[in-house]
């Protein structure tokens, strides 16, 4: 299967600096069909294969950025109970996984919804143990009345990542305006980031200032970009790095999609 990889750089609403990117799945260099994006709600070997790919290809663009810029990756909710083929599929990629991950440790972030786990589930995962030690976790609500929130607070997070669906409209929106308002409340109390993603308009981008969230991404800014595309913008941006290569790698391949547009 031919699959690409898009990075949505995520900027720091305050200075406008580049912090990040969302790592998404973008197969023959488009939007995944509804067929497509199901799979990953439904089929756990499609959802282990392309989780393998997407991780692989973060880590290998972790170790070419500078210390203080971050990637996200999603964890699909059927691999909650398939630590062992993650990182096996890792280990099988990768020379010393568990040194590149403690390598890059914190720069890696993990997207996680509630999904179908329970809360207990959630305590008891072995797969969200290991990630929580190595890893930063971000927890994705999807909604305003998400069932799973409390579920979700069971996680041992760092950062809070709004969907875009709460963030498009909100600015004549008073009721996602109030929503956002309390997330962000809360995650300042606890010392979480909090980003928007699917930003479109200057409307949205003022109004999540003046809510005070920290960071967002969205088509506001461009299309998301190929990795070297990627590389290239930080690399531009002043007071920042791109490292000549990675020896994380076995055979050092080139990186997913990036001889693509």
């Amino acid at each position: 299967m031919n699959d690409t990889y898009r990075i949505d750089p995520v900027l720091d609403l305050a200075s406008g600096r580049i912090r990040g990117g969302l790592v998404q799945w973008w197969p023959d260099g488009r939007l995944p069909e509804a067929e497509q994006r199901e799979a990953l709600e439904e089929d756990p070997a499609e959802a282990l294969a392309i989780t393998l790919a997407q991780w692989e290809a973060s880590l290998h663009l972790l170790d070419r950025l500078s210390g203080d810029l971050w990637l996200a990756v999603t964890l699909p909710p059927l691999l909650l109970d398939q630590m062992r083929g993650l990182f096996r599929g890792l280990s099988s990629r990768l020379d010393d996984l568990e040194a590149v991950r403690r390598r890059l440790g914190r720069r890696l972030v993990i997207g996680i919804g509630a999904g179908c786990a329970s809360r207990e589930q959630w305590r008891r995962s072995p797969l969200i143990a290991n990630l929580a030690a190595l890893h930063t976790l971000a927890l994705q609500p999807l909604n305003l009345t998400e069932p799973a929130m409390p579920r979700l607070l069971a996680l041992p997070f760092q950062r809070v990542s709004v969907a875009a669906e709460l963030v498009q409209g909100a600015d004549a929106d008073s009721r996602l305006q109030r929503f956002l308002l309390w997330l962000t409340g809360a995650c300042h109390a606890i010392d979480a980031t909090i980003n928007a993603e699917g930003v479109c308009s200057g409307s949205e981008l003022a109004l999540l200032r003046r809510l005070g969230l920290d960071e967002a991404s969205g088509p506001y800014w461009g299309a998301p970009l190929t990795p070297q595309a990627f590389l290239e913008k930080v690399a531009a941006a002043p007071g920042t790095r791109v490292h000549a290569g990675s020896q994380a790698h076995r055979n050092d391949p080139a990186i997913p999609g990036s001889d693509k547009t």
